[in-house]
């Protein structure tokens, strides 16, 4: 009975010791390729196709031209989207200012260019306005209280 109990593992060490044994590899070792690093694809930005927020996008993308004293042209929209702002602030309160206390729908125009970001906000009675600090987020377009 012994016998039959010493086969099977000294099957099994001679396949370990085998394995163990290999023969070298005779070709050259190769350097492994490099990988780039993924990184994430931005969507591309979709055009506006409300009347209105097409506008404000052009005034914004020329406000910010102007500022920076380039060509309209070399501002990429990153986004552009209907937001319900907390109150008259329009998320980008001033210092000082007193803001109605109240949902104002509104838009939110974000563009690239001149090295920085150019965050543009605007009810939907007014112009956008760069916002350079303390910008708050709006709600979606579609929000309701």
């Amino acid at each position: 009975m012994k016998d039959r109990l010493f086969h099977p593992w000294a099957g099994i060490a001679l396949l370990a010791a085998l394995g163990a044994c290999a023969l070298p590899s005779t070709s050259a070792p190769t350097a492994p390729t490099p990988v780039p690093p993924m990184t994430p694809a931005a969507p591309p930005p979709v055009a506006p196709t409300d009347p209105q927020l097409v506008a404000l996008v052009a005034t914004a993308r020329a406000d910010a031209a102007r500022r920076a004293g380039l060509p309209a042209e070399q501002f990429l929209l990153v986004s552009a989207e209907p937001v319900t702002w907390s109150d008259g602030s329009l998320g980008c309160p001033q210092p000082g200012m007193m803001y109605t206390q109240a949902l104002a729908p509104g838009f939110r125009v974000h563009l690239r260019g001149a090295g920085r970001d150019w965050l543009y906000h605007a009810s939907q009675r007014s112009q956008p306005v760069l916002c350079e600090r303390g910008a708050q987020p709006g709600l979606p377009g579609n929000a309701r209280y």
